[in-house]
């Protein structure tokens, strides 16, 4: 299967990257809307880098407060984006990964011959970053499948029906 086939097992397949910032979160409200209009199957990833930082703070403080920190936000982020899914009408399949955040979104791109690759335009910074920002220019850059990227402002998905095939 090609790139750009967007096609999983047969049907259309979305990938979406959360990281639970406002650009993602619009991203998340757009991949609902396309998945229902293209009645595709929406796929989403929340990437945990795996930066050592947290191991370090775990190690400094005697701990796993920073990695449990992490895992109960991811959760927390799963139970938001699931959630806003059900409202809409959309079944989601969650994936977390661990590492550099566009090489997983890319290796999960690779299986999942998306469609479309959905990111928010601008994620979380700092030491609980977990994906996006500096990452959409990573992913841009290697990835063989169209990408639509979201600010924080957006409230609606692209009209994909009134676009010359590309």
């Amino acid at each position: 299967m090609g790139a750009g086939t967007g096609s999983y097992g047969g049907v259309t397949a979305l990938l979406l990257c959360v990281d639970g910032s406002a650009a993602s979160m619009a991203a998340t409200r757009v991949a609902l809307q396309l998945a229902a209009e293209l009645h595709a199957e929406l796929h989403a990833i929340f990437v945990v880098e795996d930066s050592g930082l947290a191991s370090l703070i775990d190690q400094a403080t005697g701990g796993h407060t920073a990695s449990e920190r992490l895992g109960e936000a991811g959760e927390a982020l799963r139970a938001r984006v699931v959630a806003l899914a059900a409202t809409a009408g959309i079944a989601i399949h969650w994936i977390v990964d661990r590492g550099e955040a566009f090489d997983r979104i890319l290796e999960h791109a690779r299986h999942l011959q998306p469609r479309f690759v959905v990111m928010g335009r601008t994620g979380r910074r700092g030491p609980g970053r977990a994906l996006v920002g500096s990452q959409v220019e990573q992913t841009l850059e290697f990835t063989e499948w169209p990408v639509i990227v979201v600010p924080a402002t957006s409230t609606a998905a692209p009209d994909l029906a009134h676009r010359a095939p590309g």
